[in-house]
């Protein structure tokens, strides 16, 4: 990072000089040797050639202090000879440099690629988002599946720093069938919806974060805290108790979420009736904690007309070695109560890891049975982004596996 007196004053004096620079590749456009050598005279600059961390230690402070102006020039600096690029060269330039606000905004595309083999034997709890393309009782290529590790996705966020603290942001999710190559979420309806993952807006400061839109709930969240899996689509907790009732996800949720507080941190969320087609709102609330080897959470909603839903649950890990506990109620518009525990174990050695959670009904009015359900699940990782896997599912009398590969960008 630049340092010293002037280098406050720096940045504006690169800003002229790129300035400089446009202007002589427009003089001499389609001349290759001077643009040779203006893309020379960028990368010996003195800012970009630091003893201590050369060209990419240069960009990362432009990047920071010059608002990615020059940063953009050095990467497409081989187009400037082309006609058809100058005009877009010059208009990044221009926007790069015509405020201060843009040096603190940032936009990430994101994403996971998941797909696998597997066999699906769709039970009563079996979310029917996660059913896909893949037929009941078949072993066949699944994607976004009951049996995958998660959803393949494309997403995009930003965020905008407002100055005194406070920060803008979006988040933009959508699901992807890696099957046929077909965008957008299956919701429990069955209907399609582009950015049925995540589609909101949020302000946050350090008293917190205000979010508007499609988002998840605080009860995933909760259950997100302790669950050994990660919430994989396999979890046998979520897909028994429905992340106590409420799932995953709220359209048109007005949420809160506030400051970490000592490895505490609360969650609230409002959800209109019109929104949920029933004719009572919906409420959830949720606190989680974590700190060094313990996490652990506690949540509460109600949906319209159900009754009131609560879950908690904690884990440890100590080692090579991870345990967990939970204890939920869940229930539906008819006032039908499914309540239970869950436990959990898991361990890793290396890039190599096994998990197993159990879950067991103490009440369930949804289907007039109890049941013992758990998963299996075994993960291999191939890098910090990839890894490979394999999972069997027991799920209310019905026995699903499969086994794939996933890659997170």
């Amino acid at each position: 990072m630049v340092r010293g007196s002037n280098a406050k004053n720096r940045p504006k004096s690169l800003i002229r000089q790129a300035q400089a620079i446009v202007a002589t590749v427009q003089q001499h456009k389609g001349k290759p040797s001077v643009v040779r050598y203006e893309r020379h005279r960028i990368g010996m600059h003195p800012e970009f050639n630091q003893a201590s961390g050369g060209v990419a230690t240069g960009e990362k402070w432009l990047y920071r202090n010059c608002q990615a102006s020059l940063q953009s020039l050095i990467r497409i600096s081989n187009f400037l000879g082309e006609p058809a690029m100058k005009k877009s060269l010059i208009a990044l330039a221009v926007l790069g440099l015509s405020g201060a606000a843009m040096a603190q905004s940032s936009v990430t595309l994101y994403g996971v690629a998941d797909a696998g083999v597997g066999r699906l034997k769709v039970g009563v709890s079996a979310d029917p988002a996660k059913v896909g393309n893949d037929a009941s009782g078949k072993t066949e290529f699944t994607s976004g599946s009951l049996m995958n590790n998660g959803t393949s996705r494309l997403g995009v966020r930003g965020t905008e720093d407002l100055g005194g603290g406070l920060k803008a942001g979006f988040q933009f999710e959508t699901g992807l069938d890696l099957d046929n190559g077909a965008a957008g979420t299956k919701t429990g309806s069955g209907a399609d919806a582009f950015w049925a993952r995540q589609a909101n807006v949020w302000l946050g400061g350090n008293w917190g974060t205000v979010k508007l839109g499609r988002q998840f709930t605080p009860s995933y969240l909760t259950t997100a805290s302790y669950e050994l899996t990660g919430v994989a689509n396999y979890s046998v907790l979520a897909n028994t108790y429905n992340y106590a009732g409420i799932g995953s996800r709220a359209n048109s949720a007005f949420a809160y979420v506030t400051p970490n507080f000592g490895g505490f941190t609360g969650a609230l969320a409002y959800v209109t009736k019109n929104d949920l087609g029933l004719s009572k709102a919906a409420y959830d609330l949720g606190l989680m904690y974590s700190n060094g080897p313990i996490g652990a959470g506690v949540s509460i909603n109600k949906v319209a007309n159900s009754k009131t839903n609560y879950q908690a649950g904690a884990k440890y890990s100590f080692g090579n070695f991870a345990v967990a506990a939970s204890y939920t109620q869940a229930s539906n518009q008819a006032k039908a109560v499914r309540r239970g525990f869950g436990v959990g174990a898991g361990a890793n050695f290396g890039a190599f890891s096994v998990t197993v959670d159990l879950t067991r009904d103490i009440k369930n009015e949804w289907t007039g049975k109890k049941y013992t359900n758990g998963v299996v699940e075994a993960k291999y990782a191939l890098s910090k982004r990839t890894f490979v896997y394999g999972a069997f599912l027991r799920l209310d009398s019905t026995n699903n596996y499969g086994i794939g590969v996933r890659h997170n960008f």
